[in-house]
């Protein structure tokens, strides 16, 4: 399944059912990251990584892939790469694999955004009918 595929499943979620295990597994077997807010100041991540980031003083995060994997995987590995991931919040000019996060953003009607330059599919998360996020789908292949 690619992004774009499984952007369209979970367009239109709501807040704390963003996912499914089903979807997760799918999106690990395909190499496949979802991001979105949850809880004011943290993202979550589902898929090839399943874990999430306090981004509490925050605005930016990086998702690195580290090429070199000996002995047993971990759950947060896909094609012999181990995935890590921390907050900063000065963006340099070089910078790769960067994603920002911004509340209540004024190019988007919603209280959370994520953004990258990396190729992604985006997904819209409701709390009842408010517009609470604007998450994303990668693909670990695309990180650099």
């Amino acid at each position: 399944m690619t992004k774009e595929e499984l952007a369209k499943i979970i367009n239109g979620r709501e807040y704390e059912n963003e996912i499914t295990e089903e979807e997760e597994i799918i999106a690990k077997e395909n190499g496949l990251v979802v991001m979105f807010y949850r809880n004011d100041d943290q993202v979550e991540f589902r898929g090839v990584l399943c874990d999430y980031l306090s981004m509490w003083d925050y605005d930016y995060f990086r998702i690195r892939k580290i090429h070199s994997v000996v002995g047993n995987h971990t759950e947060d590995t896909y094609k012999n790469a181990i995935l890590s991931f921390y907050p900063f919040n000065i963006k340099n000019e070089n910078d790769l694999n960067i994603f920002s996060v911004a509340w209540s953003p004024d190019t988007v009607g919603c209280a959370w955004l994520i953004d990258t330059e990396i190729p992604h599919s985006t997904i819209d998360i409701y709390d009842g009918e408010e517009f609470y996020c604007r998450g994303l789908i990668i693909n670990v292949d695309d990180l650099k």
